[in-house]
């Protein structure tokens, strides 16, 4: 039961919770619909993003980058990829087109 693991969400953001967490697509809220929920027009209102806190830096890099590179960043400059082997014999899947590694 949702009211009784979100014990301090209003009737309205319950009801959205809800709406959200439909299984069937056609009962489920869509997400325009779900930004302009009046659980999002009671008190107390969101806060301006400009108001949020912020995340200091470390040596010109943000906590969440360290600990989550992209994918882009995982490659290191100092190691080279390890080289392929070229595929010989027989393709294994029995086609006439050579096996690609």
């Amino acid at each position: 039961n949702l009211r009784q693991k979100f014990k301090s969400l209003s009737q309205r953001g319950l009801a959205l919770l809800n709406r959200l967490l439909a299984y069937h697509p056609e009962k489920r809220i869509s997400a325009q619909d779900a930004l302009e929920h009046a659980y999002f027009a009671e008190h107390p209102l969101a806060k301006d993003p400009s108001m949020m806190p912020t995340f200091p830096e470390i040596h010109g890099q943000s906590l969440r980058a360290k600990k989550h590179p992209l994918p882009s960043e995982e490659v290191s400059s100092s190691a080279a990829p390890p080289a392929k082997k070229k595929a010989t014999g027989p393709n294994p899947l029995g086609s006439k087109r050579p096996a690609v590694p």
